[in-house]
């Protein structure tokens, strides 16, 4: 097992920005079913779209960082249009991408949004990893996962250092936070794996 450095080390070199992370809305989830280790998509999409949920998606998004680029995370591409819609009616530019987005779509889209013509992105499965933008300086994650590497992933968008960017923002309105703990904390990695182990509540808290 080669364990890397760990993200706070990273941080603390400078090669990673800090991150603050704030809990928005929290879904209950306890009733979506699981399939091959993870959430079933569509009922997943469907509790995710209810309208308390995409309307805390805006109203934290102008409460804590109006006017940022904003990468969001969606669970599937209805899921991820909703989301688009909901900011769009309440004046913030923002716009969709998923696999089907024709390549010149897409590359005006991240153009616009890389030139802040566009404040929010949402995506599903586009932006999660490899995607070159350091200026972002907010995630919002909309969806939940029981992937600890795609939330860490989907966080990472955020954590790349550029001129003038001094921290990094993460929304969390998908209970990551709660089955994760923060993206920054130390984990101990093992071949083993957890199995049943109680998570740690220090963690939690």
């Amino acid at each position: 097992l080669i364990v890397s450095d760990s993200i706070q080390k990273f941080i603390s070199g400078g090669f990673l920005v800090p991150v603050d992370h704030y809990v928005g809305s929290i879904p209950e989830l306890s009733k979506i079913k699981l399939r091959g280790g993870d959430y079933e998509n569509f009922p997943l999409s469907i509790q995710m779209m209810k309208k308390n949920i995409l309307a805390d998606l805006v109203s934290t998004y102008k409460d804590k960082c109006h006017g940022k680029s904003t990468i969001v995370f969606a669970v599937n591409i209805d899921h991820s249009k909703q989301i688009v819609a909901s900011y769009n009616r309440n004046g913030i530019s923002a716009a969709h991408i998923d696999a089907t987005t024709s390549t010149k779509e897409r590359e005006q889209i991240i153009s616009d949004f890389k030139n802040k013509k566009i404040q929010v992105v949402s995506n599903v499965e586009i932006i999660t990893e490899g995607f070159d933008f350091p200026e972002c300086e907010v995630v919002q994650l909309a969806r939940p996962t029981k992937s600890l590497s795609l939330y860490l992933q989907m966080v990472g968008r955020v954590l790349r250092p550029s001129e003038g960017k001094l921290r990094g923002l993460v929304l969390d309105h998908a209970n990551l936070w709660l089955e994760h703990g923060l993206s920054t904390i130390n984990r101990n990695w093992s071949l083993i794996g957890l199995g049943k182990q109680k998570k740690v509540e220090n963690e939690i808290k």
